[in-house]
């Protein structure tokens, strides 16, 4: 009987998936002093901007979205064009060493990102990127007992993708040109 049910217990926990990141590439290639994020990346995009300058202690100047916003309306660089190599020109003669974008799903019961979408682009060359999707936790049915063990909530959900983000800055900073 025990083993059974340690079978049984171990094909359902198979069926659940940690959080993970995925699609992950670095190619910056150059040391990040100054970032401004887009300003569609919502409360997740403020969230995010604030552990960042917390984690980085004044190491890094992280904009945010709307101190971005009102930077792209005074040099006239619409948001959604912001990784043209014209618009990052433009960014990088405004101090920026690049440019973030994050975009994040949730379930409409729930503020906890199922999944963000995070893109850096640099400004010196829009061909040096980094660029990863994370993805929240799951275990079968939403609100179950196994989904609340698999999935993170919203301050891990950050923490994690901030932690990522300063990981690939570590990984960029140390590779001089």
């Amino acid at each position: 009987m025990r083993t059974l049910l340690t079978i049984g217990l171990l094909s359902l926990l198979s069926a659940c998936g940690g959080a993970r990141v995925v699609g992950s590439d670095n190619f910056i290639k150059h040391p990040i002093h100054r970032i401004a994020v887009s300003p569609s990346g919502g409360d997740v995009a403020d969230a995010i901007v604030q552990r960042l300058r917390e984690k980085e202690g004044g190491k890094l100047e992280v904009m945010g979205t709307k101190a971005t916003a009102e930077m792209l309306q005074r040099t006239k660089v619409m948001s959604i064009k912001a990784t043209t190599p014209e618009s990052l020109a433009i960014l990088k003669r405004e101090g920026i060493d690049a440019w973030l974008r994050m975009e994040s799903a949730a379930h409409p019961s729930s503020d906890t990102p199922q999944n963000v979408n995070v893109r850096m682009t640099s400004t010196h060359d829009p061909l040096q990127y980094i660029d990863f999707l994370w993805h929240n936790g799951w275990g079968g049915m939403r609100g179950s007992l196994a989904d609340a063990t698999m999935r993170r909530g919203r301050d891990d959900a950050l923490d994690a993708v901030t932690d990522e983000i300063v990981a690939r800055l570590a990984q960029a900073i140390t590779v001089e040109p």
